[in-house]
């Protein structure tokens, strides 16, 4: 098995990293006043109008027809600038508006005239696809009228106009976080697990998204060794910086590797033999992303807790990631039933 990006799946890479890093470049969040909202509406219209949110659906849903390894290669270089979370809960929930027949609602999420929100389950069921109970705790409510819910069972997607929402502090300042319960909420559109893993491909868009904030802090951190003097000589000639810097660089290969090989899997033989690699893969992404940035900040030494860099920034995305995976840990126990 070629793990290597083909030709197009290359132009699919460069096209993305370069709008990311001229439009959307993490450097960015330094900027935004208290308040402000991860994009601007004409931010937002232009990652739409690229196309992004339809790339993985199928052709007759309005899709470009890509299949999961282009999504991942995309969601990849949107993870290394941390890029806007409504991207993915917008993928996920055309994906689940599409197969549930819901045409209309499809159409406004592929416009980006609706977004939609990631809810993580704390104690819901989803036994019955119409109703729904239990607490949960949403992503990006604030720009978003619904919010997508999976579980190995299936998905759904439901509206949160008519919720009860208590807004809460999130870890990233700019993504609106809020805690509801759902009381025989009605469902908008169901999709059980065995018509499309909608869980799965959740998992694995949020690992490219962690792999690729791995590898840019990551690369973050080498260049800053190679500049930064203590003592009259690099800091990088340290053999304490090489390791830390050589254990990153080690994180990313086996969870970029691993990526690419699930996302093959799932394409090419289907969700039994897919689950556990890409279970495999969250657990190695995660752990990536967490600890890739984390160590990017001691390389970057006091400037690297100020806001004037972006290092937290990395820090605080891949908490949210792991948590939208239904955390890293969930993933390793998949691993060993």
């Amino acid at each position: 098995m070629n793990l290597q990006p083909n030709s197009d799946e290359v132009q699919i890479i460069d096209a993305v990293a370069s709008f990311m890093a001229e439009q959307l470049p993490v450097s960015r969040y330094r900027d935004l006043t208290e308040g402000a909202a991860q994009l601007t509406p004409e931010e937002w219209q232009k990652v739409v109008d690229l196309g992004w949110i339809g790339l993985g659906l199928e052709e007759q849903h309005g899709g470009l027809g890509c299949s999961v390894v282009e999504e991942i290669l995309m969601f990849r270089e949107v993870g290394r600038q941390v890029g806007p979370l409504a991207l993915l809960g917008s993928v996920i929930g055309a994906r689940v508006a599409a197969l549930a027949g819901q045409s209309e609602l499809r159409d406004s999420i592929l416009s980006g005239k609706e977004r939609v929100a990631i809810a993580i389950p704390a104690e819901v069921s989803m036994s019955a696809a119409s109703r729904l109970d239990g607490a949960i705790q949403l992503f990006g409510t604030d720009s978003a009228c619904y919010a997508v819910l999976v579980d190995q069972n299936g998905a759904v997607l439901f509206e949160t106009d008519s919720l009860l929402l208590s807004k809460v502090p999130c870890l990233e300042r700019h993504l609106s976080l809020a805690t509801a319960t759902l009381k025989q909420h009605t469902a908008i559109a169901y999709v059980e697990g065995a018509l499309d893993p909608v869980a799965v491909r959740l998992t694995i868009l949020a690992s490219a998204m962690q792999v690729g904030g791995a590898e840019a802090t990551r690369d973050m951190s080498v260049a800053y060794a190679k500049e930064r003097q203590q003592f009259g000589q690099l800091i990088g000639s340290f053999q304490a910086i090489k390791h830390i810097c050589a254990d990153m660089a080690v994180r990313c290969e086996e969870a970029c590797t691993q990526l690419f090989y699930s996302s093959l899997c799932l394409r090419d033989r289907g969700i039994v033999e897919a689950r556990r690699e890409i279970a495999a893969t969250a657990f190695l992404a995660a752990r990536a992303g967490i600890e890739n940035a984390a160590a990017n900040i001691q390389v970057h030494g006091g400037i690297g807790m100020t806001a004037e860099l972006a290092a937290h920034w990395y820090l605080k995305r891949a908490h949210v990631l792991d948590q939208v995976i239904g955390n890293s840990r969930r993933q390793l126990d998949l691993l060993v039933i």
